[in-house]
């Protein structure tokens, strides 16, 4: 039983409750293993593990996502990238419809999870959505504010035809959620949107 009152105690959050269940020793060994792992509290983990899957994963299937190998996506990508560099290393006109295509499939999919999750589609139940799958999909992301300028950035670290991507995905979700204009820029690391709310 997962049951330490002391460590209960010290991280209760205000309206948290405390619970006793059951649980397999060899679960909550690994669980115990991944909280020493990633220097967080045995209650820390299981909350995050517990707000993940309510937040994202039994949403999964309904909105028609399906895990992808970071290294079959990392491929894609390269045969798209080779698309685009002929003798002059100019842009392939596909790039850009590429791109944007994919960009769209991702914003209607996420647009999906927030009406599946039963909240209303806004700006920050949009962001807050794009944040969590470029989690699920190990890609870092910062929101910033600068007054009444909102600044989504994206580290991803996978080169210039993902940053198109990210930048397209940014630029859709942003501009429909915000009902604002939303300025994009990119390099082959980082995909940045700024908006004014």
């Amino acid at each position: 039983m997962i049951n330490n009152y002391c460590e209960q105690m010290s991280e209760r959050q205000p309206g948290s409750r405390s619970i006793s269940f059951r649980i397999d020793p060899f679960l909550l060994k690994d669980l115990e293993h991944e909280a020493f792992r990633k220097d967080v509290s045995l209650n820390f983990l299981v909350n995050q593990i517990v707000r993940n899957h309510l937040e994202w994963n039994r949403f999964e299937d309904s909105a028609g996502m399906m895990p992808f190998p970071k290294g079959m996506f990392l491929h894609m990508i390269e045969m798209v990238t080779r698309l685009q560099s002929d003798e002059e290393n100019a842009r392939h006109p596909d790039i850009d419809r590429i791109a944007y295509k994919a960009a769209g499939m991702v914003s209607e999919t996420l647009r999906k999870f927030v009406v599946l999750m039963g909240k209303e589609y806004n700006f920050h139940t949009a962001l807050s959505s794009l944040r969590e799958y470029m989690k699920a999909c190990g890609i870092d992301t910062q929101h910033r504010i600068n007054g009444t300028t909102h600044v989504v950035i994206v580290y991803h670290n996978l080169g210039k035809s993902w940053s198109l991507f990210a930048k397209e995905l940014l630029k859709l979700i942003l501009e429909d959620a915000a009902k604002a204009r939303v300025e994009t820029h990119a390099t082959s690391d980082v995909a940045v949107a700024e908006v004014r709310l």
